[in-house]
């Protein structure tokens, strides 16, 4: 069993080559829990954590962690409601979630808000003028 790169997303293959779900898709499903997502994978925590650290090279708590980040940035630039996002990802609190952004992408979610805005309206005068 290892973990390969599949289509820009992570899955786990068999002995006999064959790939499960993507890991990013296991990962939103167990709740970006090891936990959870070892047991949708069938196998123990640490013998996915071993895995992990092989075939990918980084934990997988950190992995877990940044993918559930760039899942919410991606929400957030679909304008929806950080307290939304926080809920749909599965922290406990809107704060939880606003601290762990803010750990990840060094800004606040207001922050990052703001200035997505100001790019936007950039460009929106540059292609005025153009």
């Amino acid at each position: 069993m290892q973990i390969v790169r599949n289509d820009n997303s992570w899955r786990i293959a068999d002995g006999d080559q064959s790939l499960h779900e993507s890991l990013e898709s296991l990962a939103r499903q167990s709740g970006y829990r090891v936990a959870d997502l070892s047991c949708h994978v069938g196998i123990t925590e640490q013998h996915l954590r071993r895995l992990f650290h092989r075939d990918v090279g980084i934990p997988i708590k950190e992995w877990l962690r940044c993918e559930r980040m760039m899942i919410a940035r991606r929400m957030l630039n679909c304008d929806m409601d950080p307290s939304e996002i926080s809920n749909s990802l599965g922290f406990t609190h809107p704060n939880s979630f606003s601290r762990e952004f803010k750990t990840i992408y060094e800004m606040t979610v207001s922050d990052y808000l703001k200035t997505r805005q100001r790019r936007f309206e950039q460009w929106m005068e540059m292609s005025r003028h153009s």
